[in-house]
């Protein structure tokens, strides 16, 4: 199985009189990892919600052969798996419990969850490392555990997309490499489409195919990582004086302070 392309045509978002996101052409290739990166504010997480169906927005969207516009919302959650940067999560529900709420959209008039559905759950919880956690309270678990619980609810939705928003925000950087190579080692292992917003541009680098680059709601650059991440984008797009380098897919980034030239002026000489 590969997951499927994504393709967002034209793609826009108002809000009052203010443009979210401005007329987005961007193709997701089938089983790739792609990386939305830009500014903040720049109109990431609305991108991604479009896809996942919580933000109305002009121009089209598919999901391989479908329409996302004209998908139900069970039909795209058997489609679309979305990991959000903030997760609500119910006060006192145990891990088990969490985790699946992602097999509802194949539970149809049940509401009520089958022999395969707890299967897969158990099966997930292994592969995650998380089958200890089992019956404690979700909150009880460290912000790396918990992320790894939203994860797993993703994932037992059996979809071929999961879309992953900020999956690393407050973490530390283990845990960070830790979620992120979950992530990879998954998709490659199911063939997944994976769209995801980054803030760190190394880590986007490493881990993404592709990488697509918004600023001020408009697509201004797409491409490997190579061809996005370049000192002139960083430049005018993030304000900042940087040096970039690729060596075997490895992402080294190095900025330089914007008060250097001032504080050379100010300093002393410590005998």
């Amino acid at each position: 199985m590969t997951g499927p392309q994504i393709t967002f045509r034209n793609v826009g978002v108002t809000a009052g009189s203010t443009t979210l996101l401005n007329g987005i052409d961007l193709t997701v290739p089938s089983g790739s990892w792609t990386s939305i990166i830009g500014p903040n504010g720049a109109g990431k997480t609305t991108l991604l919600h479009c896809l996942a169906g919580l933000t109305s927005h002009t121009g089209s969207i598919s999901i391989g052969a479908e329409q996302n516009t004209t998908l139900t919302s069970r039909e795209r959650a058997r489609l679309v798996a979305l990991v959000p940067q903030s997760p609500v999560v119910p006060p006192g529900i145990l891990v088990t419990n969490y985790v699946l709420l992602g097999r509802t959209p194949h539970q149809g008039m049940r509401f009520s969850a089958s022999a395969n559905d707890e299967q897969v759950v158990d099966e997930t919880l292994d592969r995650l490392d998380l089958a200890r956690f089992a019956n404690r309270r979700l909150e009880t678990l460290s912000g790396g555990e918990r992320q790894r619980v939203v994860l797993a609810r993703a994932l037992v939705q059996s979809t071929e997309v999961l879309v992953l928003d900020e999956p690393t925000t407050g973490l530390d950087i283990g845990h960070q490499f830790d979620v992120l190579e979950l992530v990879a080692e998954l998709g490659a292992e199911r063939g997944l489409t994976i769209i995801s917003t980054l803030h760190d541009l190394p880590m986007a680098g490493q881990f993404s195919d592709y990488l697509a680059l918004l600023s001020k709601g408009s697509l201004v650059a797409t491409g490997t990582p190579p061809q996005v991440l370049t000192a002139n984008n960083l430049a005018d797009h993030y304000n900042i004086d940087a040096h970039v380098q690729h060596t075997n897919g490895e992402v080294s980034i190095t900025v330089r302070r914007r008060n250097d030239a001032r504080l050379a002026g100010n300093s002393t000489e410590t005998p």
